[in-house]
């Protein structure tokens, strides 16, 4: 009873992933970003594709996804690629240009938990906060 008391405790104060995720806007330093999430768990410099060309992304804009498609020599280099993880469920990417700025985040797995018993702890959750 006792460590099921302190399990609640403790994730009480946990933000949920999709809150964390929109947090982090485009523009802001990578500074910044470690402050909400923490030191990243993987860190990529100057990723390149298959084809061995740099990555170049086109930038988030207010409100989601751009709304204009640029072609790849307008886009902005991307000189890292950092990583967060929050759970087994949730995975955080972040990329930054070469000031250190983020362009990008994605996150491949902002969906409801897999495990049946994890999508039953996270109503519990919810309905306490």
């Amino acid at each position: 009873m006792l460590l099921l008391g302190l399990s609640v405790i403790s994730f009480a104060g946990r933000q949920s992933p999709k809150d964390l995720f929109e947090r982090i806007q485009a523009g802001m330093t990578e500074a910044e970003v470690e402050a909400i999430w923490g030191p990243p768990v993987l860190i990529g410099a100057n990723p390149s594709r298959l084809d061995g060309k740099p990555i170049r992304m086109q930038p988030d804009e207010p409100g989601g996804w751009p709304h204009q498609r640029l072609p790849y020599e307008q886009c902005v280099l991307i000189k890292t690629e950092k990583c967060w993880w929050y759970d087994d469920d949730h995975v955080f990417w972040v990329y930054f240009d070469e000031n250190g700025v983020v362009v990008k985040k994605s996150s491949p797995a902002i969906n409801p938990p897999r495990s049946t018993f994890r999508r039953w702890w996270n109503r519990v959750r919810e309905f306490f906060e």
